[in-house]
């Protein structure tokens, strides 16, 4: 299994950035409704549905993007492993924060206690809170799932002494390449090697002192002068 890793990665990868698209769009159309009905009976519109809608619309143009970038285009920012995780957690949290503030409103609450009785806009616009909410919260799931699996992923392999994760693309990290220090010694650096010497190898100590020279310098060689003779 942990060969085929990398591929596990790239296929969650790409089902969860799909699911979340997809889930993202209906959230709008389903927040869409929700807030035609208001401001045609209201003349005002409910702060969830709004949400909702900015959160969709920013779900849908940032994580396909961020998928064809990754596949299509070498060196983009948006394929860096920090931005990825930066990035969905932020989503996450944007997404969980639809699903809690529509299911806490209290018209949300009204549609649960009417809905033997409410028909019309009025049913489609409580069904329409009911998918809002649950859409949100699948969502947040489903973020949240990929966030902890990215980072888990990426924390091991820092363990292993590859620090560079945080800045590498995601689509190229070798997701089970092992510790550096196991493969060829400490700290992943290989161990020098040391030229072996004879056997009979022996330092000469002391050092050989060189012969004076005997060559003619200009001096006499006689140590006593000669006297001339008369």
């Amino acid at each position: 299994m942990a060969h085929d890793l990398n591929r596990i990665f790239g296929l969650v990868r790409t089902g969860v950035f799909g699911v979340v698209s997809l889930f993202a769009l209906i959230a709008i159309i389903l927040a869409a409704l929700v807030t035609n009905f208001a401001s045609t009976h209201f003349f005002s519109h409910f702060g969830f549905a709004a949400l909702g809608i900015a959160t969709g619309i920013l779900t849908i143009l940032t994580l396909p993007v961020m998928w064809f970038l990754s596949v299509k285009r070498k060196g983009a920012i948006t394929s860096m492993t920090v931005f990825e995780i930066a990035w969905t957690w932020f989503l996450w949290i944007m997404w969980v924060s639809v699903g809690g503030s529509t299911v806490n409103t209290f018209w949300f609450v009204g549609c649960e206690d009417a809905s033997s009785l409410i028909t019309g806009d009025l049913e489609t616009a409580c069904r329409s809170t009911q998918g809002l909410a649950a859409f949100g919260f699948l969502n947040w799931i489903a973020l949240l799932f990929f966030n902890i699996f990215l980072l888990t992923l990426a924390i091991r392999q820092h363990m292993r002494g590859h620090t560079g994760i945080w800045t590498s693309y995601v689509t190229e990290v070798d997701f089970t390449a092992p510790s550096v220090s196991g493969a060829s010694g400490f700290s992943g650096y290989p161990a020098q090697s040391v030229e072996a010497k004879p056997a009979n190898f022996a330092p000469q100590y002391p050092p050989p002192t060189s012969t004076p020279s005997t060559a003619y310098s200009g001096q006499p060689v006689a140590q006593n002068p000669s006297y001339p003779q008369v």
